[in-house]
């Protein structure tokens, strides 16, 4: 039996309790019952592939109904061209027929949404469209969307457009960057964005709007096949988090050891220590430390 309290994923809570063999079926049916494309676990096998769903979603957002979307796909990571450099994974990637890139992130926690994630995101969006010879001309637009479950900037508002302009006179400067905040808290359900904000919230597919959402949200939830792959998914998120938990653990405790038996030992010869041991890079192993009080 795998033993957790509450897992964290892609900045989003969702309760682990217990989870094991036949007698927590029905733990693990109550989760998925409660899950809602908020989840992160739900949200990327609702959208795995599925171009009607993020079309639907594309053109709610951005108030159009021509843009046809051609490939999706989810947990999309963007290594960092440097050695060192932080790698990008996106929640939900898609491309446009004109060939203009959409990052969705969706997010439980007003953390995870910050500006400037959003513009490491977008940067990491950009770096990866133009190829070898291309011109600059003809780099397509990108859009970073946040799906929030909170009003993050407190206004009220379904969306939020982030742009830029020129200081100095009130114009545009319309380089084809978007980023937008969608909040997932509003609740005017006579607007198609309401009624989208409403499925990402709601936990019974019967009760959603969109066929498009509606369905894949069925699928896992209601079909045979769909929800035993969704419990699959849910025991072995369970899993690598206790396991996580384990290792977050022994490092801890490896450093208290440390500190403890060998007080002259300053906060990075411990870091190298824990890298060496636990093979961990430089910056995971500085999230174990905060700046000692003088």
């Amino acid at each position: 039996m795998v033993e957790a309290t509450t897992a964290v994923k892609g900045g989003d809570a969702v309760a682990v309790d217990s989870i094991g063999n036949e007698q927590d079926k029905e733990k693990i049916n109550g989760m998925i019952d409660r899950m809602r494309l908020l989840d992160d676990l739900l949200m990327t096998m609702v959208f795995d592939g599925n171009i009607p769903a993020t079309q639907r979603m594309i053109n709610i957002i951005l108030g159009r109904e021509d843009i046809i979307v051609k490939s999706v796909t989810v947990q999309k990571l963007e290594k960092s061209p440097l050695a060192d450099g932080y790698d990008a994974r996106l929640d939900i990637f898609a491309e446009d027929s004109d060939g203009n890139h959409y990052n969705f992130e969706v997010q439980r926690a007003n953390a995870g949404a910050g500006k400037e994630r959003a513009r490491f995101l977008s940067a990491a969006l950009d770096q990866r469209m133009l190829k070898h010879r291309e011109k600059f001309k003809d780099i397509r637009d990108s859009y970073v969307i946040f799906i929030t479950e909170n009003d993050v900037f407190g206004h009220g508002l379904p969306l939020y457009h982030i742009s830029r302009r020129f200081e100095e006179y009130d114009e545009w400067f319309d380089d084809g960057n978007h980023i937008i905040y969608a909040n997932a808290a509003y609740s005017d359900e006579s607007t198609d964005i309401g009624k989208l904000m409403h499925d990402f919230r709601e936990q019974d597919p019967d009760k959603m709007y969109f066929p498009e959402l509606r369905d894949g949200v069925s699928h896992f939830k209601k079909a045979e096949k769909g929800r035993d792959r969704m419990g699959g998914e849910v025991e072995e998120y369970a899993e690598e988090y206790s396991k996580k938990r384990s290792e977050n653990a022994a490092i801890n405790s490896a450093i208290k050891t440390c500190r403890d038996l060998n007080p002259e030992m300053t906060d990075s010869q411990i870091k190298e220590y824990i890298m060496r041991s636990f093979g961990l890079s430089e910056e995971t192993a500085g999230k174990y430390f905060t700046p000692q009080p003088a």
